[in-house]
């Protein structure tokens, strides 16, 4: 079997398929963690898990991603300037780094205390988390949208700003709005009852039956004690 590639252009390709692998995992790991600390589902055991993952994803991210910025480059530094779609996401892959290790070291733990974090704990954690959440998504979305990448640095920047901002902006309301209803941490849902999309407990067969009679108006009358 022939392929019309050479070794670099096939190193090139192992390398990014690598890359997107773990943007992937990386992705799959956040998202799901996200979604689990929404609905009370995250454990401490499940936190230190995630965060071990996405450390190692994070590692082969920027492994992979380096090699292929300096194929793509030729080992000339220079030509960076002509490549905004690769600079920018090497900002805001070194902005998620960053940000992540603020949570590892700071965020997580404080989640992990089982303490009752005051208001402004809980929104300084909310809008990190968000940060961490809206950076992984935006570049994984810089990676497949080659329209943009004669799209200016600036410009690219901007875009990522009004993302990232518009998420944090997302979580500090978060935070402030669980402050007051006085979320207990981990294990314990994030959205209130009013949600109507939050999915209501089992009624048991005996309550049901009750409810149904009270509502119909059958129910039997009390025994008086004697």
């Amino acid at each position: 079997m022939n392929l019309p590639l050479d070794w670099m252009s096939g190193l090139r390709l192992g390398l990014l398929f690598a890359h997107l692998l773990a943007c992937v995992f990386a992705l799959h790991d956040v998202l799901q963690a996200d979604w689990r600390l929404l609905w009370g589902r995250l454990a401490r055991e499940d936190l230190a898990a995630v965060r071990l993952r996405v450390h190692r994803s994070l590692i082969a991210l920027w492994l992979t991603g380096l090699a292929v910025v300096a194929i793509d480059l030729g080992g000339t530094p220079a030509m960076l300037a002509a490549k905004p779609k690769i600079a920018a996401k090497l900002v805001v892959v070194l902005a998620l780094t960053l940000n992540g290790i603020v949570l590892s070291r700071q965020a997580f733990p404080l989640l992990a205390s089982g303490v009752r974090l005051s208001r402004a704990r809980l929104r300084w954690v909310m809008g990190c988390g968000a940060l961490s959440s809206s950076s992984w998504l935006f570049a994984a979305f810089l990676g497949l949208a080659r329209p943009l990448a004669q799209v200016p640095l600036p410009e690219l920047l901007q875009l990522y700003l009004w993302v990232a901002g518009t998420a944090v902006a997302s979580g500090l309301l978060l935070g402030r709005t669980l402050a007051e209803r006085g979320w207990a941490g981990l294990g314990h849902a994030l959205v209130w009852p009013a949600c109507p999309w939050r999915a209501r407990p089992a009624i048991p067969p005996a309550a049901a039956h009750l409810t149904h009679d009270s509502l119909s108006g059958d129910s039997p009358p009390q025994q008086l004690a004697a």
